[in-house]
């Protein structure tokens, strides 16, 4: 039987020997550039008569994992790049040819930090037959080519739909990819055509629908969503016409100070074309720096300029790409009758004056 001091002492060795494990598990840093893992540090100690030629990262998760690429540089010890930022969640392991040196785990980032769903365009419940695209606003730059698996679409509450959206490769994102547009098949849409004669048109009057967006999806940082993300919606009859400006409502300043002008739109447009397409113009027709801001579930606009107004006559311009959530822009309908409808205009964009006395 052991006395109570040689169990003391064997604690003790135990203590140290994990004590000393752990600190030499932590011993490699990580190098942080903004929430990317752009480096890691290697102590000299632990490359001590190693030659630098024969160290390389591999993946510790993947028994066959090729080397990671990137560049070794000495710098208070032996300081690796990756090509690519290193994964959170992932564990590496510094190798001296088949000889495991030491490892690296890239911890997740804080789960109160996670990514999540911010806003889905269109904002209406209530959305036209012929809906051609809609918008999904993310907190952080999303993992792009996962829409197919990760965006449902649910009709009563029962069925899920396939064929939907296009599956579009490259996935239609905005520079730092917080923005994807989904676009739902504009060859159902389109009654004269082949998908649409076959399947019928994507979204049917008066049913209701849920757009789900999965938890599953990750960020460029390997963290999932916070939560699902749904926006239910019901269905009402096609839009076949293009965009009236003519019937907006403008409200100008009403002296020349820093007073919003406000203009109200006779139907909701396509959010993200309607902040595109839209400039002020004094009476040279040359640009007043500003600021926009649509509200009412895009229904209204309002424009704050960065000097005071001018007393004179100014110009509304709206770009003819402008849409409506069916995608009829201002010189013509998305899915016109090649028939019996006019032909489509030529403008560049057109103009709805106000003067500030």
């Amino acid at each position: 039987m052991q006395s109570g001091l040689s169990k003391w002492l064997n604690l003790l060795f135990f203590v140290l020997v994990l004590t000393a494990c752990n600190n030499h598990a932590s011993e490699i840093r990580i190098i942080w550039a903004g929430e990317q893992a752009r480096g890691i540090t290697i102590p000299e100690k632990e490359v001590t008569g190693i030659s630098k030629d024969s160290i390389h990262i591999r993946l510790l998760s993947d028994s066959s994992s090729s080397n990671i690429l990137g560049d070794f540089k000495n710098k208070d010890g032996l300081v690796f790049e990756p090509v690519i930022p290193f994964t959170r969640g992932m564990t590496y392991g510094v190798y001296s040819g088949d000889k495991k040196i030491s490892s690296i785990t890239i911890p997740f980032a804080d789960e109160n930090d996670a990514p999540k769903v911010i806003t889905v365009y269109p904002l209406q419940d209530t959305l036209p037959e012929n809906l051609l695209k809609m918008y999904i606003q993310f907190s952080k730059p999303m993992k792009e080519g996962l829409s197919a698996e990760n965006v449902l679409l649910i009709k009563n509450n029962k069925d899920t739909l396939r064929d939907v959206f296009l599956n579009l490769q490259p996935e239609l994102w905005n520079e730092d990819r917080t923005v994807l547009t989904i676009w739902l098949d504009p060859g159902r849409i389109k009654r004269d055509l082949q998908p649409n004669l076959k399947l019928g048109n994507p979204l049917q009057k008066n049913e209701k629908y849920e757009l789900i967006i999965s938890q599953n999806w990750r960020n460029v940082h390997g963290q999932k969503l916070k939560k699902d993300h749904s926006k239910t919606f019901i269905v009402s009859s096609r839009d076949s016409l293009s965009p009236i400006t003519e019937q907006w409502k403008i409200h100008p300043p009403k002296n020349s100070n820093k007073e919003l002008l406000t203009v109200e739109l006779n139907e909701p447009l396509d959010h993200f074309l309607l902040m595109e397409c839209l400039s002020i113009r004094n009476s040279k027709g040359l640009p007043v720096k500003g600021k926009f801001e649509i509200t009412d579930n895009d229904m209204r606009f309002h424009f704050t300029p960065t000097d005071l107004w001018a007393r004179g006559n100014y110009s509304i311009r709206i770009l003819s790409k402008l849409e409506d959530l069916a995608g009829n822009n201002l010189n013509k309908v998305f899915d016109r009758d090649t028939k019996t409808s006019k032909q489509p205009g030529t403008k560049e964009y057109y103009e709805k004056g106000f003067t500030i006395q």
